[in-house]
């Protein structure tokens, strides 16, 4: 049965930019669902905020790193990945519109 309202979070893999590899390497994570109207403002926001806290909205935990999730570690994964950020914010986007479009 379709639920209208969605779970809290949901999980998804993005393709993490790192040199030497040709698809990059996954990360799976787990976001907090934002609907339509929130959505729009988050990217909004995302031209022109700071990319730590602008992930850390959005990002409840991940798999598939040496290191747990939280604000110290997303930021040195953003230092020493400088792609990972805008492949995050893309990764998220595209999976709540495809989501959308496929419902």
């Amino acid at each position: 049965m379709f639920k209208l309202e969605p779970n809290p979070t949901f999980r998804c893999k993005i393709h993490i930019p790192v040199p030497g590899t040709a698809k990059g390497v996954p990360i799976e994570f787990e976001f907090r669902h934002k609907a339509k109207t929130t959505l729009q403002a988050y990217i909004e926001e995302a031209k022109t905020g700071e990319e730590v806290a602008l992930l850390e909205e959005v990002i409840v935990g991940w798999s598939g790193v040496d290191a747990e999730y939280s604000r110290d570690s997303l930021a040195l994964l953003l230092n020493n990945f400088p792609a990972a950020g805008a492949a995050i914010l893309a990764g998220y986007v595209r999976e709540l519109a495809d989501a959308r479009l496929g419902n």
